[in-house]
């Protein structure tokens, strides 16, 4: 069971590479809340600061989804 507000998905080395660029990416762009970037399958591997894990992974799973049905 995870806390409420439990830290975003990390990369897939688990040392939050890509974290500090979303993050960086959020501040600089100020239309720009929240950033996930996310695998080939679906899966989040990086996301920035304030995107709760839960949401960064429903987020990827609505998204893998959107990306299949494209593709046909």
């Amino acid at each position: 069971m995870t806390a409420p507000n439990a830290a975003a998905p990390s990369t897939t080395s688990g040392n939050g590479e890509l974290n500090w660029l979303l993050d960086e990416l959020v501040q600089r762009v100020g239309s720009i809340r929240k950033a996930l970037v996310l695998s080939s399958d679906g899966l989040a591997t990086g996301a920035s600061q304030d995107l709760t894990r839960e949401d960064g992974e429903h987020l990827a799973a609505v998204a893998s989804g959107f990306h299949s049905l494209a593709k046909g």
